[in-house]
């Protein structure tokens, strides 16, 4: 991209420190003709007049030359931006031609970048009051500094400020800006501080400019600042940020008369009654935002005259004090004038839109809201574009400017009755419950927790497959979830109920965790304002789910622990098994195999009774995986070829995929490798084909292993890997934790075990964090192994008799037997040979027990022990 003349000229005014006026005397060009050449509104200045401005800049050669082929609209070489790095993202909003004012602003923003050093991160943060031209300025500022910043120009909105949203989390933002570097989703870490170290990574060899507008304080903004040199950081928020370190503050105050009222007549065009156009701006408050729409409207109005339209804000000023939004008074006015232009049906449209709960809407959204039919309501949204009243987000997504939907809101209160609102947001709601439930129908079409009564209506959505009901889940989930936050207070408490239960599958399955629990936490708060005990019993069980996959055991137990007791209070036999088949799997997890047993049965009594056969097949999955630690391999393969049957049988390809990968386990147990391979194989496929990111990072993980197993060890490096990165993308910790200890254990047996050591020193880390015991000693056995390869042995036995206390402590007989005949390498590499014969023979009679052959380790880890 190159900058046109009127760009390349202001912007080297502007780092001259040189006024228009300034220039002018210098140049001899006179002012009206280098504003008409700054704002592009004269295209073909004279050559003799771009020499004189040249000279008056003192401009070398090379930038001369630029300058005069920009006028002639030529781009020589030279006058091109940098190259810059391959595939560099430009995200920068578009740079208003009409921009005006704000030079003193500028000018300390170019000049604080040309005094940065070369080892420096430039920060400026721009605070102020709302629509005072923040974002505006930044994005000026980054454009004509664009060219010195040639591997990219990064846009983030952070919500810091927008009315019904919660502030971007920083971690969020770190996704957004990793992906707009071109890191694969793959590659983006799950946790926020292993983005932000991504992140810095990214940049370092990068000159960037980063733009991260409305921001709601210093702790938002800190995760997301380059660590290196090089890059420009323009921050722009509501509040000062004295605590953003190495930051240079500019705080914007509402434009000088003079300014206001240049910017009214660049964007309507007027020239002349300069006393009308005085008392606009300042009944608009001097504001940019206001400034803006009532120039807009009078450009668009050619009857009309700044005399009558400042008569018009002057008799309605009285009348808008109750709009007003902080005190804001020429704001309100502002807004209500492009309001009272509309026809009737487009500001009916409009109020009603500011009852819409969510961020952004589509225009089936608007027509649900407003009862009308879709094409009229596309009409409407695109002729409130027109008029700035909505932004255009996307094609077919619209949002409000952070006033205007206030203003909408308030428009909403006081010009449609209670009863008329309420109507609008049950239409909204229940086109959503509805979609919702279609889309859910149609990737899983044997789901049985969906909502008794589902509003009647026909279906304005497209879901004729599963991408297309995945598309709509996704796209519209921030929606659906403030809708469920939002529908108790607006008189529809049964949504956020409705919705918990249609939507919990699909969120757990993409570990969606986040969303899960504010939805069900909505619909918790409406149970408990019912008394109703089996509905709060229900969504505490959704709710431990969403901790227990999340590796929060301590909060899910609480709440299984509450819904169990609360399902007896009421006599829930259905959700009495779901809790307790919940706790099943957090003992499970924990090691305390005898207690999940416990848990598993009395469910599947429970679950037999009711004809739950989606929640038995998973339980019966869970209880053989107790199975598999306890070393009863035969009857883990009863619980696992029962679950595929009821799974198959159900059409549900999520547990399908977990019996799969389970039955894999149990394949390798006793021996079976290949067969191990095969099943590990058809739940990655099923995991994948149902968007189970969950499943499918076990499933990676445990063909890692049976890889690992068969001697292909490239295989189980890059299984494991693609696991570990899965389970950073959804969360999922257990695999995270599988993963870092497949890739020790692949790093071993390549013979590389400090590599080996750093994963498993992970892997311990994050299994002490979860407390998942079965990881930790895990995680011990492969330092006891990589340490006798690295040549400690002595280290080697701390870790492994550390690991035997925890195999022991968990009864995982097959974990024992693996930690005896490590430490029998181990006590050999001592020279103990008398203690490296006891635990070998120990070893043998577990495995021999446990009706399993010994893995055979390669030559380069026996080697390694030697």
């Amino acid at each position: 991209m190159t900058l046109t003349f009127a760009e390349l000229l202001k912007a080297h005014r502007l780092r001259s420190g040189l006024t228009q006026e300034r220039l002018a005397e210098k140049s001899g060009v006179s002012t009206r003709t280098i504003r008409g050449l700054e704002t592009g509104r004269r295209r073909e200045p004279r050559l003799a007049s771009v020499h004189l401005l040249a000279a008056a800049l003192s401009l070398n050669e090379a930038n001369t030359d630029a300058l005069i082929a920009a006028s002639r609209g030529a781009a020589p070489a030279d006058a091109g931006r940098a190259a810059g790095w391959p595939g560099a993202a430009r995200s920068l909003p578009y740079d208003v031609p009409d921009f005006t004012g704000r030079e003193v602003e500028l000018a300390r923003l170019i000049g604080q970048a040309d005094r940065s050093e070369a080892a420096t991160v430039v920060i400026s943060a721009i605070d102020g009051m709302a629509g005072v031209g923040k974002t505006a300025l930044a994005v000026r500022a980054a454009h004509l500094l664009a060219d010195r910043y040639p591997d990219g120009q990064l846009f983030v909105d952070l919500h810091g400020f927008t009315p019904g949203r919660q502030p971007l989390d920083p971690a969020a933002a770190l996704d957004t800006l990793l992906r707009m570097l071109g890191v694969p989703a793959e590659a983006v870490p799950a946790d926020q501080e292993q983005r932000a170290a991504v992140w810095r990574s990214e940049l370092a060899p990068r000159r960037v400019v980063l733009l991260l507008d409305n921001a709601a304080d210093a702790a938002q903004v800190r995760p997301l600042l380059p660590g290196a040199s090089g890059c420009l950081v323009l921050v722009t928020s509501r509040r000062r940020m004295p605590g953003l370190p190495g930051a240079v503050p500019l705080s914007l105050d509402v434009l000088p008369a003079d300014e206001a009222a240049a910017l009214f007549a660049d964007v309507c065009g007027a020239d002349g009654e300069a006393d009308a156009v005085a008392e606009i701006v300042a009944l608009c408050g001097r504001l940019p935002l206001a400034v803006r729409i009532a120039s807009a409207r009078l450009a668009h109005r050619s009857n009309w005259s700044p005399a009558h339209l400042a008569a018009r804000l002057r008799d309605e000023n009285r009348r808008l004090a109750e709009l007003a939004v902080d005190g804001e008074l020429g704001v309100a006015a502002a807004f209500s004038l492009s309001y009272t232009g509309l026809d009737d049906l487009r500001r009916r449209v409009f109020r009603l839109l500011g009852c819409h709960p969510g961020g952004d809407f589509d225009p089936l959204a608007a027509a649900t809201l407003a009862d009308l039919p879709l094409a009229e309501a596309e009409r409407a949204l695109e002729s409130l574009v027109d008029c700035h009243l909505l932004l255009s987000s996307s094609p077919d997504r619209y949002t409000f400017h952070d006033l205007l939907r206030q203003h909408a809101r308030q428009l909403a209160e006081a010009e449609e009755s209670a009863a008329g609102r309420q109507a609008a947001l049950g239409r909204l709601f229940d086109h959503q419950l509805r979609t919702a439930v279609a889309a859910v129908r149609v990737l899983a079409p044997h789901e049985r927790d969906l909502p008794d009564a589902v509003p009647p209506g026909a279906l304005a959505v497209d879901l004729s497959d599963d991408a297309a009901a995945n598309a709509w889940l996704a796209r519209e989930l921030p929606n659906l979830v403030a809708g469920a936050v939002n529908a108790a207070g607006a008189g529809w408490p049964d949504h956020a109920p409705a919705l918990s239960l249609t939507l919990w599958r699909w969120l757990d399955d993409r570990s969606r965790h986040a969303e899960a629990l504010t939805l069900h936490g909505a619909a918790l708060a409406v149970a408990r304002a019912a008394g109703d005990l089996s509905g709060q019993a229900g969504v505490l069980c959704r709710m431990g789910q969403s901790h227990w996959r999340w590796g929060r055991y301590e909060p899910a137990t609480e709440h299984y622990r509450r819904a169990l007791e609360l399902a007896g209070r009421a006599g829930d036999q259905h959700t009495e098994s779901v809790a307790l088949s919940g706790l099943g799997n957090i003992a499970g997890q924990s090691g305390r195999y005898e207690q999940a047993t416990e848990h598993y049965e009395r469910a599947l009594v429970l679950l037999r009774a009711v004809g739950n056969r989606v929640t038995e097949a998973s339980t019966r999955n869970n209880l053989g995986i107790v199975h598999q630690y306890l070393g009863r391999y035969e009857d883990a393969l009863a619980c696992h070829r029962q679950a595929l049957t009821i799974a198959r049988e159900t059409g549900n390809r999520n547990i399908e995929s977990m019996a799969l990968t389970n039955l894999g386990v149990d394949q390798r147990r006793l021996g079976h490798y290949r067969e191990a391979v095969d099943c590990h194989r058809q739940a990655l496929a099923l995991a994948r084909e149902a968007g189970d990111a969950y499943g499918e990072s076990f499933a990676l993980n445990d063909l890692g292993v049976a890889n690992l197993l068969l001697g292909e060890h490239e295989s189980a490096l890059v299984h494991h890997r693609q696991a570990l990165a899965v389970a950073r993308e959804v969360g999922n910790r257990v695999a995270e934790g599988g993963a870092l200890n497949g890739l020790g254990r692949a790093h071993l047996r390549q013979g590389f075990p400090a590599e080996a050591e750093d994963c498993h020193r992970k892997a311990l880390a994050l299994a002490r964090e979860t407390d998942d015991w079965n990881a930790e000693a895990e995680a011990l056995l492969g330092l006891g192994e990589a340490t006798v390869a690295a040549g400690d042995p002595t280290g080697a036995v701390a870790h492994l008799r550390q690991a035997l206390v925890m195999a022991d402590r968990i009864k995982d007989r097959h974990l024992q037997a693996e930690t005896h005949a490590g430490l029998g390498r181990a006590f050999a590499a001592c020279g103990d040979d008398r203690a490296a014969d006891g635990h070998r023979r120990r070893a043998a009679e577990l495995y021999a027990g446990l009706g399993t052959p010994e893995p055979v380790l390669s030559k380069d880890t026996e080697r390694g022990g030697e």
